[in-house]
């Protein structure tokens, strides 16, 4: 429990700094919490069993340690590179989401390695002979030979080691194949049960509204200096717009240009009001799509697809 606390409190830590150059998704603390703990108690009982070992064999519990890291620690860092490597392969997605529990498994199995031949020898050369006095498991459990399979298995494969390396490349070879063909993507309705209220309600409005009508592209203009209720600006929206209403792939188009405000627009503010209090619906959604509280010098469209938002033909419409 010390080593897995340990590990879990420095990377924390360490997440808490990098956090503050590269995104990380509030996930991360998950997969540390767990993987810390599971690592810091797998490696500690790995370390603890070899120490006892020694000292039963060797007579100072400095030699015995000595032979439990040559021994123990050795197997503990393959180990924990492995789980390194095996993690950093998250990091090759494209979303925030995957690459944070890519870069916290990391940092943790690389933490939880450091501790357990630094952190643990430590506090075993403190407790020395003492780490007998409270056994759990019968010292003739121990001795009975649970072992004998592991040990045969580990002695064939050490006789053969080429043989064992290409049969093993072959079965994760194999293993890996359909990653060929993943498509990474947000999750979507199809992720829910078929009977949950979620997935009907989300079903029934794609049917009767569109589905493109569940997340909306929005686009993003800048009028620069101008403001964005200028009639020229305006009337280059409008026309935007329209471009976009004639690609097969929009259903409509939602912006400041399509909500009938009248040509020109008062610069008085009592006569802005007095002509919002006239149309509060129109008023609410372009107050909604402008930021009128810093400057009205960027305005938001709304573009509704005739697909749904994980479909092919949605993704390239965002990027056309």
């Amino acid at each position: 429990l010390v080593l897995g606390i340990a590990s879990v409190g420095v990377v924390l830590a360490l997440l808490f700094l990098l956090g503050h150059w590269i995104p990380l998704s509030v996930f991360s603390r998950n997969i540390v919490t767990m993987i810390g703990l599971g690592l810091g108690v797998d490696y500690c009982l790995f370390i603890v069993s070899r120490f006892r070992e020694e000292l039963a064999i060797r007579g100072s519990v400095q030699e015995a340690l000595e032979g439990t890291l040559d021994t123990a620690g050795r197997a503990v860092v393959f180990s924990g590179a492995a789980v390194v490597v095996g993690l950093a392969m998250l990091t090759l997605f494209s979303f925030v989401f995957m690459r944070s529990l890519g870069i916290g498994g990391m940092l943790v199995a690389a933490i939880s390695v450091l501790l357990a031949i630094t952190l643990l020898p430590a506090l075993l050369s403190i407790i020395g002979k003492r780490v007998n006095s409270a056994r759990v498991i019968p010292a003739w459990y121990l001795l009975a030979g649970g072992g004998r399979f592991w040990h045969a298995w580990s002695r064939q494969v050490m006789r053969h080691p080429i043989l064992y390396l290409v049969a093993s490349m072959a079965v994760l070879l194999s293993l890996s194949w359909p990653v060929q063909g993943m498509r990474a993507g947000a999750p979507g309705i199809d992720n829910l049960s078929p009977t949950s209220d979620s997935r009907i309600g989300l079903e029934l409005f794609a049917d009767q509204w569109g589905a493109g009508e569940i997340s909306p592209i929005y686009v993003v203009i800048q009028s620069g200096n101008n403001s964005v209720w200028r009639s020229d600006f305006r009337d280059a929206l409008a026309e935007l717009g329209q471009q976009l209403k004639n690609d097969p792939r929009v259903a409509r188009v939602e912006s400041i240009a399509e909500l009938g405000l009248p040509r020109e627009l008062p610069s008085d503010p009592r006569q802005l009001e007095a002509l919002a209090r006239a149309n509060p619906v129109n008023a609410a959604q372009a107050i909604s799509m402008v930021n009128v509280d810093s400057g009205s010098n960027i305005t938001m469209m709304r573009v509704i697809a005739t697909s749904e938002p994980r479909a092919h033909e949605t993704k390239q419409l965002v990027r056309d």
